[in-house]
């Protein structure tokens, strides 16, 4: 592992969120600047303002390697689940209400962005 990949080199500046459910998340990486990423995924991480999680530092330390000074993360489904799977099931009236919303925010930071990165892994049958 190299040093930078060890070192934290990222911090969380902005989180647009309500209780079960995540919008966008904003990361500024350590460098003074650079081009913004866009990382589109399935539903939101646990990462928040105050914590950061797994899947955001990996990404963002990846995005500082490559250049990036902006990392912003927006979702295809705003609802917060550990269980990608599960979206499907769960999914009610109230989250398809938020449907606009959220289409209206994706295009929103995909205009604002240099690099659009699609990333949900592998979602279990």
């Amino acid at each position: 592992m190299d040093d930078m990949s060890s070192q934290r080199t990222y911090s969380i500046t902005a989180c647009c969120e309500s209780p079960g459910y995540r919008d966008r998340l904003d990361v500024s990486t350590d460098l003074p600047r650079g081009r913004h990423v866009l990382v589109v995924q399935l539903n939101p991480s646990t990462g928040n303002l105050a914590r950061s999680d797994p899947t955001i530092g990996k990404v963002s330390i990846w995005a500082c390697q490559n250049g990036f000074a902006k990392v912003t993360f927006v979702n295809l489904f705003a609802k917060r689940t550990p269980y990608p799977r599960d979206l499907a099931r769960s999914y009610s009236a109230a989250d398809q209400e938020r449907e606009p919303h959220q289409d209206a925010k994706l295009r929103e930071a995909i205009a604002d962005a240099d690099v659009v990165v699609v990333a949900w892994g592998r979602v279990p049958a």
